[in-house]
């Protein structure tokens, strides 16, 4: 769909910055160990499965380390390629957001991996992020500044929260 939205420039800026993210994830899956099961492209992008690190502070750091090299990439891009360094920004804001299937959603999972609470916690967070972001969505649309934030509000109360192949062993990190 993005190949009939996206003039070709910004098509290959918006490849080169998730290519950037998804090799922050795969150097630090390398760094820890962990061996990668499968590389797939899905429509919402590629999709590396593996293992998850066996301590809740390396699967953290696997998952922020895609935001990670997407920030260190708007950093060193957004003087010369700018159209990829932002896109690369805006794909490492929304990664951040505390609800999976998005890596900052991973982290705070891989954090409260050993809590009994974990799963109350992660529905709770959801909730407030989500209805956060929609009435962030409603006032945005409202000021005329588009629609955006409310339909990535929608998209991530539709998407399954657990995008995982199992619940504990096997972790997707997608966009």
């Amino acid at each position: 769909m993005l190949v009939f939205l996206l003039r070709p420039e910004e098509l290959a800026a918006l490849a080169v910055a998730v290519i950037a993210h998804e090799l922050g994830h795969l150097l630090a899956l390398l760094l820890f160990g962990v061996r990668l099961e499968e590389v797939s492209f899905a429509a919402t992008g590629p999709v590396l499965y593996c293992a998850f690190p066996d301590s809740g502070g390396a699967g953290a750091l696997a998952a922020l380390s895609g935001p990670i090299a997407g920030a260190l990439f708007f950093l060193a891009f957004r003087d010369c390629w700018a159209l990829a360094a932002e896109m690369s920004f805006v794909l490492t804001a929304v990664n951040l957001l505390p609800v999976l299937p998005l890596d900052g959603g991973r982290a705070l999972s891989a954090v409260l991996r050993q809590s009994s609470a974990r799963a109350s916690l992660m529905r709770s967070v959801r909730f407030a992020v989500l209805a956060a972001l929609a009435l962030f969505g409603a006032a945005c649309l409202a000021a005329g500044w588009g629609c955006a934030p409310l339909l990535l509000a929608l998209w991530l109360l539709v998407v399954p929260s657990r995008s995982c192949k199992s619940a504990l062993n096997d972790v997707k990190y997608s966009y």
